[in-house]
C-alpha cells in the first residue's frame, strides 16, 4: 500500500465505508472515481449525511417525543462539527477531516439546517428550494472542497448539481419515503395514502421542472475538466426523464452503471489533464 493510500486511510473507518456503500450506493459510486485522500474522505462525508438522514425517520416514541428525538440527533452532530470529538465510527475521521481542514464548517453545518428544516415542515417553495441546495447540494459541495476546490463559483454549481441529483433521488424513492413518515415536500401537497404506492404526474411533472432547473443551471456552471466531482448530475440526467410508472422502481440497472461508469472514466482523465 502507497504511503498516500495509508495517509488517506485515515480519513475512513472500515464501518464508515461500509456505511456509506451499503445506504447511498449511488455516490459511494461515484465517489470510488475521486483521487485520494478525497475520496475516503468522500466515504466519510456519505456516511455522515446518512447519520443525519436518520433523523428525519419518525422515532418509535413519536407519540410521546415527537420530532424531539430527531432534533436531538441533529443537535450532537451539531457538536461534532463545531469542535466536540467523541470516539465514533463516523465521528471519529468525520473530525480528522474538518481538523485537515479539508472541509468547511459552513458546508456541514448547511446539511444538518436541511434536516432540521425538513423536521420543522417545509412551508413553501422557497424553503423548499433551501432544503435541497443545503442538503444533497451541500453535500456535493463538500466533494468540491475536500478535493481542493476553492472557486467559489464552482462550489456553488457543485451545490445545485447536489441539489439536482438529490431531487431526481427524490422523485426514484419518494414512494418509500412519504411511506417512512416523511414528507420532504412544501407543505402544502397533501399527499392522499395511495400516493405512497403511486405517485401521482403531477407531483412527478412538479419535481422534475425543479429538477431540470437545478441541472441546466449547474450544467452551466461547471465545466468538463470538474465533471469528476458532479457525477451525480449525469444520473440526475437519467432520472429526471424517467416517467411516471417508473417512480419508486428499485436498484439501478445495468445501463445507469455503465452509463456513469463510462462517464466517470472520461472525466477522471479530464480532471487529471487539468
Amino acid at each position: 500500500m502507497s504511503n498516500r493510500s495509508v495517509s488517506a486511510s485515515r480519513f475512513v473507518s472500515e464501518a464508515a465505508l461500509a456505511l456509506a456503500q451499503e445506504s447511498d450506493p449511488d455516490r459511494f459510486f461515484c465517489a470510488m472515481f475521486l483521487p485520494e485522500p478525497a475520496r475516503a474522505a468522500a466515504f466519510t462525508l456519505i456516511a455522515f449525511n446518512n447519520e443525519i438522514s436518520r433523523a428525519l425517520a419518525p422515532a418509535v416514541s413519536s407519540e410521546i417525543a415527537g420530532s424531539l428525538a430527531g432534533y436531538v440527533r441533529l443537535q450532537w452532530w451539531r457538536d461534532i462539527v463545531a469542535g466536540s470529538r467523541f470516539p465514533h465510527e463516523v465521528a471519529t475521521p468525520l473530525g480528522l477531516i474538518l481538523d485537515e481542514g479539508l472541509v468547511s464548517q459552513a458546508t456541514l453545518l448547511r446539511m444538518i439546517d436541511a434536516r432540521e428544516a425538513e423536521l420543522a415542515g417545509l412551508s413553501d417553495d422557497a424553503a423548499w428550494t433551501e432544503s435541497l441546495l443545503n442538503g444533497a447540494g451541500a453535500l456535493q459541495r463538500a466533494f468540491g472542497e475536500i478535493a481542493g476546490i476553492d472557486d467559489l463559483k464552482l462550489l456553488e454549481g457543485l451545490q445545485i448539481c447536489g441539489a439536482a441529483y438529490g431531487t431526481g433521488s427524490l422523485l426514484r424513492h419518494l414512494p418509500a419515503i412519504l411511506r417512512s413518515g416523511r414528507h420532504p415536500l412544501p407543505a402544502y401537497f397533501a399527499v392522499a395514502e395511495d400516493e405512497k404506492t403511486e405517485v401521482s404526474a403531477d407531483l412527478v411533472a412538479w419535481l422534475q421542472v425543479r429538477g431540470e432547473a437545478f441541472l441546466s443551471e449547474a450544467e452551466a456552471i461547471v465545466p468538463p475538466d470538474k465533471h469528476l466531482l458532479a457525477l451525480p448530475m449525469f444520473l440526475a440526467r437519467r432520472d429526471l426523464k424517467r416517467a411516471p410508472c417508473e417512480i419508486g422502481y428499485g436498484n439501478r440497472g445495468t445501463r445507469d452503471r455503465l452509463s456513469i461508469a463510462l462517464t466517470g472514466l472520461r472525466a477522471k482523465a479530464r480532471f487529471r489533464a487539468a
